[in-house]
């Protein structure tokens, strides 16, 4: 904080804990004049496409009030401390963990760090029969192609069709923020040969699974949250608290995460996922919208029916030639609208 003249970073470590003397530079670069400054005030929403970052927040700097989405899809792809894992992202709730990266660290490049925490199978991701990215590769690369925030509603578009090296002819994965903290993601998924797509999620317990009402339940008191799954239709579920590998025995006290793979049945040349993911706080699940698949011409999305009488609508486009499309009750030439 003291090299940058920054006060939002003296804030950040001295929210961490970090203290005078920790380390050698801080003891001899350490600026006492320089005063924290709570990052509340600044953006809640900011894209890093240079590094391919999209942030969502609805209270940065108070971590017992605040809802976070962040989606990496990085031009650097996966080589250093980079992961196969373009499009991936993490959801967390009041300072605790919801859609989350797993793995762990036993060592530099042991089996379990290499072959799994490095891999798209580690993260909130897609596969395709079962295979994900291409790892430690600068080629694989993702991009984020759209970034907006509005009083209302923030978007991004992260593309990681180039991270898969062929697997995959398109992977955009469209994010639309609904103020304040609930998220609908349309993935477009298109492989190169017929495949079947798996679309991955992680938490820290099991995930509660209802396949009649395609709803999901992820919990780590005092936040949890619900998902839906509108898309695709017809879908299989799996989950596992095992790691493959596992973490290396001699490396720690590893604790085991659970990861569910939501599945198309049949080998399909592309596929569409539609998703509404909605945290809350212990006890406070009346105050959620409920949730509405809608489809139109040229375009599919959501209906959000708050219970104060509000209602959003959510659309995205699935036919690129007509001009303009038609969901819920809503037109438009975009490819994505709220």
């Amino acid at each position: 904080s003291t090299l940058t003249d920054n006060p939002y970073f003296r804030w950040h470590a001295e929210e961490s804990g970090r203290t005078i003397g920790s380390d050698v530079l801080s003891l001899a670069a350490y600026n006492p004049e320089l005063k924290a400054r709570s990052p509340l005030k600044l953006p809640q929403a900011r894209a890093f496409p240079a590094v391919g970052l999209a942030s969502f927040h609805t209270a940065l700097g108070d971590k017992q009030r605040d809802v976070s989405f962040l989606l990496r899809s990085s031009p650097y792809g996966g080589v250093s401390h980079g992961h196969a894992d373009q499009n991936a992202f993490v959801i967390e709730a009041f300072g605790r963990g919801l859609a989350i990266a797993t793995g762990y660290y036993p060592w530099y490049g042991s089996p379990h760090h290499h072959q799994w925490t490095r891999s798209s199978q580690a993260v909130n991701c897609v596969l395709v029969d079962g295979q994900g990215q291409v790892p430690r590769k600068w080629e694989a690369k993702g991009q984020l192609r759209a970034f907006q925030s509005t009083d209302g509603y923030d978007y991004a578009q992260g593309d990681a069709t180039a991270a898969y090296m062929g697997l995959m002819e398109q992977f955009r994965r469209h994010v639309v923020h609904v103020r304040p903290g609930v998220f609908v993601m349309f993935d477009d998924l298109r492989a190169a040969k017929p495949a079947t797509f798996q679309w991955l999620l992680h938490a820290y317990q099991e995930i509660q699974i209802n396949e009649a009402n395609r709803s999901l339940r992820i919990t780590n008191s005092p936040a949890a949250m619900n998902v839906h799954l509108l898309l695709p239709e017809e879908v299989s579920f799996s989950q596992t608290d095992k790691y493959d590998p596992e973490p290396e025995s001699t490396a720690g006290n590893w604790k085991n995460t659970w990861h569910l793979s939501v599945s198309t049945v049949n080998a399909a040349p592309a596929a569409r996922f539609l998703s509404v993911f909605l945290p809350f706080r212990d006890g406070a699940e009346d105050q959620l919208p409920e949730v509405e698949k809608i489809t139109g011409e040229g375009a599919v999305g959501v209906r959000l029916a708050w219970p104060d009488g509000a209602v959003d609508v959510i659309g995205f486009r699935t036919d690129q030639n007509l001009k303009t499309v038609h969901c819920g009750g809503f037109s438009s030439v975009g490819s994505v609208f709220a």
